[in-house]
This record gives structure tokens, sequence and C-alpha cells, in this order.
């Protein structure tokens, strides 16, 4: 997603934050000592049997944060929680250095809307941060793309599915020297398209389902395919294609408004 020639710093890894402890007085009865307690982040227990842990994001991060689109050093450690009574340099373990680890990436969100003449759809590409810098190039080398679905109930009335009627990649509109400039400043890049109407309203006919079938449309954002060439092109990474271009995220279902279709 960022520049390939773009070269980025290896990332500070200090030592852990504990107190020199050279000399200790220790004396029975005295209270509970939590010194270093804080010096690492606690992993998330994901089952009750304590074998299997959650990583969670760093400290300052939420789910939405552009960092997330980058790749993270952790070190992990076994230690004693605040139960056991230990010195601070004696509550954690040696490391282990793990790098190269990705969280999910923020959630992409699907911007929809619909006329009488066409269905337009927008969505942001990825933008990734490092310490306050824009990653991004000036040419993403990301892929939007996005797909539009009918929502159709089964004929036993139980469920509802979803119908795949048409897809197209979005397309970043054309450059701006005002804004492209801004490298390093908090802006989003869109791309966007357009599903005709009419096309649509024929393909509900030729699947046999009402031209007034409720619609949603959903975004798709993959990692380009930096080896394709004319003699394999990756123009469907969604179709023919399909899994062999990284999927980096996809937004959830956005219905569309409804409108009177003529026929």
């Amino acid at each position: 997603m960022s520049p390939y020639d773009d070269r980025v710093s290896d990332p500070n890894e200090p030592e852990l934050p504990l107190p020199p402890e050279r000399i200790r007085v220790i004396t029975g009865g005295q209270a509970a000592d939590e010194d270093g307690l804080d010096s690492m982040q606690e992993l998330e227990r994901a089952r009750n049997d304590g074998l299997q842990y959650l990583m969670p994001l760093p400290k300052g991060l939420d789910e939405t944060a552009l960092e997330l689109f980058g790749f993270f050093v952790y070190e992990l450690r076994v230690g004693h929680d605040s139960s056991r009574w230990c010195l601070a340099h004696a509550r954690h373990g040696p490391p282990l250095r793990v790098t190269g680890v990705q969280h999910p990436a923020p959630p992409l969100i699907c911007q929809a809307g619909r006329s009488h003449d066409a269905i337009e759809v927008a969505a942001p590409f990825a933008t990734p941060v490092l310490n306050g810098r824009i990653l991004r190039p000036t040419s993403p080398r990301t892929d939007l793309w996005a797909l539009l679905y009918a929502q159709v109930r089964q004929i036993d009335g139980k469920s509802w599915r979803n119908v795949l009627l048409a897809r197209q990649k979005l397309t970043r509109p054309l450059a701006d020297p005002n804004r492209d400039h801004l490298h390093g400043a908090n802006v989003l890049d869109f791309g966007t398209g357009k599903f005709d109407q009419l096309q649509v309203t024929r393909t509900l006919q030729m699947l046999g389902l009402p031209p007034d079938s409720p619609l949603s449309v959903l975004t798709v954002e993959v990692i380009g395919e930096p080896f394709a060439s004319s003699e394999r092109p990756m123009a469907d990474p969604l179709g023919k294609f399909l899994g062999e271009v990284r999927i980096l995220r996809t937004s959830p279902l956005t219905p569309l408004q409804g409108i009177c279709i003529q026929t």
C-alpha cells in the first residue's frame, strides 16, 4: 500500500521500563509489591482453558486507527500478575520477539446513493500512517470494487438470500494538485463508480426478479497484484481470479433507498 521505494526506518524497541532494584530490603508481612506490573500489556484470554490468548491492540489505538494498516513488532513474555508477590525484574520471563504482526485492517465504509439514472458508490482507499505521516502513494496500490446485490426471499419464506447482480471497479478521480501535494496530511482518498439503473433493471428482469427488488451494495478492497501482465491480467479479482489476489478488507452491506421503477 505504500510506495515500493519508500524506506521505513526500523521501529524503536526500548527496554522494559523497570526500576533498577540494585538493592532491595524485604521484610515479612510487608504490603504486596506491584512494581513492573504495568511495564507490559496483558494478553486477553480467548478461552477459559488458559491455552489460547488474543493479542490486544496497542495502547492508544482503537479498531479504526489508520496505524493498523501497518505491521507491528511484539515482545511476548510469561510473567506473574498481581496475585503473586515478586520483584519487578523477576516478574517477567525471557522475551520471545515476534515481527510482522498485522492486526485486522480498519473497517471499510461504503457510501452509496441512488437516483432514477444510476447507483453511485464511493469508498476510501487504505491510508497507511506511521508517526503521523501518510505513506500512501499518489496512486494507491490497492483496488476498490463495488458489488451490487438484490435481496430475495427463499421459497419457504424462512430467510433472505443475496443475489449478485453486478460488480464494478471503483476509480480514483483525476489528480488534484491542490490536494496531492499534502504529503503527510490526514487526507482520505476515495474511489467512485456507478451502476446504470437501466442495466440493473434489465438484469433483475432476466433473473425473473421484480424491478423494485430491494438492493444493497458492498465494497471490497484488494491489494494490487504487482506481477499482473497482459498474459495474466488481474482484471476480475472477485470473479475469475477470486482467491489469487489478497482481500484487504470488506465493508458491510449498505442498503439502497427504494425508487419508483417504470417498466
